[in-house]
């Protein structure tokens, strides 16, 4: 896994832990002040923090598409390894390919996937 990649895996966990913290926090103070409207925001915000920390990360999709065999050496990835990816139902690892292979913004990769997906490219 490239560092750029691991990078952005822990910032994402981080921040997931932060608002998962922040909720828990905000549920405390509103309790304690017997405030509704701040128990009903901290409830959200620990409840959208735990839904994230649910979802599986990058890495752990990319283990996924690995175990399936479909996806390539480190270095070697093409197109068609991207486009065989996405059609296998796993298009946020084959933008992510995309994105290594031609340096690619996440809106191009994103698009570009799913032209693959729609048989136009």
């Amino acid at each position: 896994m490239s560092m750029k990649l691991l990078d952005m895996t822990v910032q994402a966990r981080t921040w997931q832990w932060v608002q998962v913290g922040a909720g828990a926090i905000l549920l405390v103070v509103s309790a304690v002040m017997s405030n509704v409207v701040l128990g009903t925001a901290a409830v959200a915000g620990l409840g959208f923090g735990l839904v994230a920390l649910r979802s599986p990360t990058l890495e752990q999709r990319i283990e996924k598409v690995k175990k399936l065999g479909i996806y390539p050496a480190e270095g070697k990835a093409k197109d068609k390894d991207v486009e065989r990816i996405a059609k296998a139902g796993h298009e946020i690892v084959a933008i992510n390919l995309y994105r290594e292979i031609h340096d690619a913004s996440l809106k191009d990769a994103s698009a570009a996937v799913k032209a693959m997906i729609e048989g136009k490219k």
